[in-house]
């Protein structure tokens, strides 16, 4: 049992994190020491359950002492967690993504120490700038961190982040090549003294450690060169390793690919290019921008997997991350995270926040970090090119008949999204695609939205598009 003084010290010991969900624009999604993790546009999240609720995960971000913005790559084993984070920066009139480096904990998120771009790549003479150095693809092996930077190529460290070494994926180079498709690092896998990574040129492949190096491109067999997620799977007795890829250019084709031979041979087995792929037995899950897929014989056939919002009354399209713990199914979008308890025949998805208060009676129905609200939009600002939609949040204590109206600037009516539509009680989301009554896309500005009843219970909010 703690003593006072013990206990006062364990407190201490904790993050200063958020305990709920910040975002719910997923990423990377794994699973160690017991434990989901996953990366989100405001950092990484840890679901302690049991809810599949906000209040249900831990959240770190830069306040806890990890970098600066969205996860862009996420690896586990055990209480070792290695995160690489990116965040947007304007130059010139034009966008950007800026690296901030790696961050670690050794004790499941108890304590987290942050390496930056510079502290990486300074001793190893460059690249000089973050930007456009993020970190996409990371390995634990014996040890041994691997990290797959855009620009600064491939890179380890064999004492937990103090000290690091470039590995260049080519025996072409003593040094860096910034021109060389084949130095820009997109992904690792590792495991013993083997290594494979993914770069914008095929894969490269070590047996040692990174001293020699065997490439596969489309000459090999390959779909594409532009390889984007390399995982590994045992069945049956045998080891495969996956590759989904993507097409640079003339002769080339988004694809999965796979081999039971160590790359001796490669079969293309579908045309689609996973961001991330899961296992279980002979089961094969894949997040694509096409939608979630399921394929029951190692990728021959395939079957899409629906994955619904019941409150939104939307279907998730995009996903990013899958993983799979025992009969559960985790997966992740730009629009939600999912859950799936019975191997993926339904779904919950989470979304956040949820913090509104009723039109009719003002019950908060959910719970955030602030003073609730009768009603937001998400996203705002909104991009019709990008976003594709932006959702309209509200809730009813009880049934109700519920119209939405959208004005421009100067209050002429834009778009009737809803008319006098029945609602249940509840959260409830309605998505507007930046359209007017017509089809015609609204041009950039601000727009007001009207939500009201039938018994006359109102709300505003407004709209920022940018386009």
């Amino acid at each position: 049992m703690l003593n006072g003084l013990s206990l006062f010290l364990a407190l201490l010991a904790l993050p200063a994190s958020e305990e709920r969900l910040v975002s719910h624009s997923g990423g990377d999604i794994r699973y160690g020491g017991g434990r989901v993790w996953l990366g989100t546009s405001e950092g990484l999240a840890l679901w302690k359950g049991p809810e599949f609720e906000p209040k249900g995960f831990t959240s770190f971000t830069q306040e806890d002492g990890i970098g600066r913005g969205a996860v862009s790559a996420l690896a586990v084993h055990g209480d070792t967690v290695w995160v690489a984070t990116v965040y947007d920066t304007t130059l010139g009139g034009r966008s950007y993504q800026v690296g901030d480096g790696l961050s670690v904990s050794l004790d499941g998120g108890r304590s987290w120490r942050h390496i930056t771009n510079e502290d990486i790549f300074s001793p190893l003479g460059g690249p000089g700038t973050p930007v456009q150095n993020p970190a996409f693809g990371l390995a634990i092996s014996d040890g041994t961190v691997w990290a797959a930077f855009w620009a600064g190529s491939l890179v380890r460290s064999d004492d937990g982040g103090s000290t690091w070494l470039r590995v260049l994926p080519d025996t072409s180079y003593e040094k860096i090549n910034y021109t060389s498709l084949r130095h820009r690092t997109f992904d690792v896998l590792a495991y013993g003294d083997t290594v494979w990574v993914g770069t914008a040129a095929g894969i490269s492949r070590s047996d040692d450690g990174g001293r020699s190096w065997r490439y596969y491109t489309v000459k090999e067999g390959l779909a594409g060169n532009w390889v984007v997620t390399l995982a590994r799977q045992f069945v049956g007795g045998k080891w495969i390793i996956w590759a989904g890829v993507k097409s640079t250019g003339e002769g080339e084709r988004d694809g999965l690919c796979r081999t039971s031979d160590d790359g001796t041979t490669w079969e293309v087995v579908w045309d689609r290019a996973p961001w991330n792929l899961a296992f279980v037995d002979s089961v094969v899950w894949a997040a694509t921008d096409e939608g979630l897929y399921r394929s029951s014989d190692l990728g021959r056939r395939w079957e899409e997997v629906v994955v619904e919002d019941l409150v939104a009354r939307e279907r998730l399209e995009k996903f990013i991350g899958v993983c799979v713990v025992g009969d559960s199914v985790w997966a992740s979008s730009d629009e939600g995270i999912a859950l799936s308890v019975d191997g993926g025949e339904s779904w919950r998805v989470l979304k956040v926040p949820v913090w509104t208060a009723s039109l009719d009676e003002g019950e908060v129905l959910g719970e955030g970090p602030s003073e609730p609200i009768k009603t937001y939009a998400y996203r705002n600002p909104f991009s019709i090119s990008r976003h594709g939609r932006t959702r309209i949040q509200y809730s009813l204590s009880r049934d109700a008949r519920v119209s939405i109206y959208i004005y421009d600037l100067a209050g002429r009516l834009v778009r009737r999204l809803l008319e006098d539509e029945p609602r249940g009680r509840g959260n409830h989301g309605e998505n507007w695609d930046g359209r007017d009554d017509r089809g015609r896309k609204v041009a950039s500005g601000v727009y007001f939205y009207r939500i009201e009843t039938g018994g006359g219970k109102k709300a505003f909010g407004k709209i920022l598009v940018l386009d």
